[in-house]
């Protein structure tokens, strides 16, 4: 047996065949299954980059989950951290969090919780259409959270072009 190894845009196809054959019907064969490729290629959606925490809110937040109920919507960009270490303790934080706040929130009237902790305050807001968890440094003040979340969630539904954002009891 040989092995036939053809490229074929950016794979390599390995074929197993008997030595000694090479029909005209594989070489057909070939071509096609290269045009059919370039063509479901062409058809495969590109990944968005990345959405940036600094497009929606100030150095004091650390970072945040939102999503909107009707549209679907659901954003949770990279978080701030100098190094990966770093990183990693804070998105724990976070969704240690965001755990308790969802374990809170889902067993009661009330629409949002601040959690302080010794670095941390953790801000979660709901009610029928959007949910927003908020990791800020002490920088903020306890006064300033509301503030700073409602401005997060205005930046974020200017951005997706929600319209109902001037009569919007949240801001």
């Amino acid at each position: 047996e040989n092995l036939l190894l053809h490229k074929v845009h950016d794979f390599v196809l390995g074929i197993i065949m008997k030595i000694g054959i090479f029909s005209n019907g594989l070489k057909t064969f070939l071509v096609n299954l290269e045009q059919s490729i370039g063509r479901d290629q062409l058809s495969l959606p590109t990944e968005e980059p990345p959405v940036q925490l600094r497009q929606f809110a100030g150095s004091e937040t650390v970072g945040f989950l939102y999503h909107h109920v009707r549209s679907g919507l659901t954003l949770y960009p990279v978080q701030r951290g100098i190094t990966s270490s770093e990183s990693k303790g804070l998105h724990q934080t976070f969704l240690w969090a965001l755990s308790k706040a969802r374990g809170v929130l889902s067993k009661s009237d009330v629409s949002y919780v601040i959690f302080n902790f010794e670095k941390y305050l953790f801000h979660a807001q709901v009610d029928e259409t959007r949910s927003i968890y908020v990791l800020y440094t002490t920088h903020v003040s306890d006064g300033a959270v509301q503030k700073s979340t409602r401005e997060i969630v205005r930046q974020i539904e200017l951005k997706a072009g929600f319209s109902s954002i001037a009569a919007d009891p949240w801001y």
